[in-house]
Protein backbone atom coordinates (compact mmCIF):
# COMPACT_ATOMS: atom_id res chain seq x y z
CA UNK A 1 0.00 0.00 0.00
CA UNK A 2 0.96 3.38 -0.78
CA UNK A 3 2.55 5.52 1.90
CA UNK A 4 2.23 9.57 2.19
CA UNK A 5 5.40 11.36 3.04
CA UNK A 6 5.51 14.84 4.58
CA UNK A 7 5.88 16.64 1.51
CA UNK A 8 3.28 14.74 0.03
CA UNK A 9 4.70 12.58 -2.31
CA UNK A 10 3.33 8.83 -2.70
CA UNK A 11 5.89 6.12 -1.99
CA UNK A 12 4.50 2.32 -4.09
CA UNK A 13 6.20 -0.30 -4.92
CA UNK A 14 3.85 -0.33 -7.59
CA UNK A 15 4.23 1.60 -10.62
CA UNK A 16 1.31 4.56 -10.98
CA UNK A 17 -1.04 4.13 -14.09
CA UNK A 18 -3.67 6.50 -15.79
CA UNK A 19 -6.88 5.11 -16.33
CA UNK A 20 -9.31 6.57 -18.57
CA UNK A 21 -12.98 5.85 -18.00
CA UNK A 22 -15.13 6.47 -20.26
CA UNK A 23 -19.26 6.54 -18.85
CA UNK A 24 -22.34 5.72 -20.81
CA UNK A 25 -23.35 8.99 -19.84
CA UNK A 26 -21.42 12.35 -19.43
CA UNK A 27 -17.58 12.87 -19.88
CA UNK A 28 -14.71 10.54 -19.46
CA UNK A 29 -12.49 11.44 -17.08
CA UNK A 30 -9.00 9.86 -15.92
CA UNK A 31 -7.17 8.55 -12.58
CA UNK A 32 -4.34 7.91 -11.45
CA UNK A 33 -3.71 4.67 -9.08
CA UNK A 34 -1.38 2.86 -7.62
CA UNK A 35 -3.51 0.05 -7.13
CA UNK A 36 -1.83 -2.77 -9.26
CA UNK A 37 1.72 -4.44 -9.61
CA UNK A 38 1.75 -4.07 -13.60
CA UNK A 39 -0.17 -2.87 -16.49
CA UNK A 40 -1.40 -6.44 -17.09
CA UNK A 41 -2.75 -6.81 -13.33
CA UNK A 42 -4.94 -3.85 -13.99
CA UNK A 43 -6.14 -5.13 -17.13
CA UNK A 44 -7.06 -8.87 -15.59
CA UNK A 45 -8.95 -7.10 -12.73
CA UNK A 46 -10.88 -4.76 -15.06
CA UNK A 47 -11.68 -7.40 -17.43
CA UNK A 48 -12.71 -9.62 -14.68
CA UNK A 49 -14.70 -6.18 -13.27
CA UNK A 50 -16.50 -6.10 -16.59
CA UNK A 51 -17.34 -10.32 -17.14
CA UNK A 52 -18.84 -10.51 -13.49
CA UNK A 53 -20.66 -7.26 -13.34
CA UNK A 54 -19.17 -6.44 -9.92
CA UNK A 55 -18.40 -2.95 -8.74
CA UNK A 56 -14.99 -1.51 -9.11
CA UNK A 57 -13.32 -0.13 -6.68
CA UNK A 58 -10.34 2.55 -7.43
CA UNK A 59 -7.89 4.72 -5.53
CA UNK A 60 -7.34 7.66 -7.01
CA UNK A 61 -4.25 9.27 -6.06
CA UNK A 62 -3.00 13.18 -5.66
CA UNK A 63 0.02 14.52 -4.20
CA UNK A 64 -1.91 17.35 -2.68
CA UNK A 65 -4.93 16.12 -1.69
CA UNK A 66 -4.89 12.66 -0.80
CA UNK A 67 -6.52 9.52 -1.97
CA UNK A 68 -10.15 9.34 -3.12
CA UNK A 69 -11.78 6.06 -3.14
CA UNK A 70 -13.94 5.19 -6.49
CA UNK A 71 -16.86 2.52 -6.41
CA UNK A 72 -17.80 2.34 -10.36
CA UNK A 73 -20.74 0.40 -11.72
CA UNK A 74 -19.30 -1.52 -15.18
CA UNK A 75 -22.41 -1.58 -15.99
CA UNK A 76 -22.15 2.74 -16.66
CA UNK A 77 -18.65 2.26 -18.60
CA UNK A 78 -18.46 2.10 -22.26
CA UNK A 79 -14.68 1.85 -22.15
CA UNK A 80 -11.76 1.55 -19.58
CA UNK A 81 -8.21 2.36 -20.90
CA UNK A 82 -5.27 1.62 -19.23
CA UNK A 83 -1.71 3.79 -19.87
CA UNK A 84 1.66 3.87 -17.82
CA UNK A 85 1.58 7.40 -16.30
CA UNK A 86 4.99 8.09 -18.27
CA UNK A 87 3.61 7.06 -21.50
CA UNK A 88 1.76 10.75 -21.36
CA UNK A 89 -1.09 9.44 -23.47
CA UNK A 90 0.27 8.11 -26.36
CA UNK A 91 -0.27 4.23 -25.55
CA UNK A 92 -2.30 2.23 -23.39
CA UNK A 93 -4.73 -0.68 -23.46
CA UNK A 94 -8.37 -0.26 -24.22
CA UNK A 95 -11.10 -2.57 -22.55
Amino acid sequence: MAEQLEKGAWVSGNPALTILIYPTAGEPFALTTTDFDTEASAVDELVSAFSSGTPLRLTDRHENEGDTTLVLNVANIIAIRVLPLAAGGKTGQYL
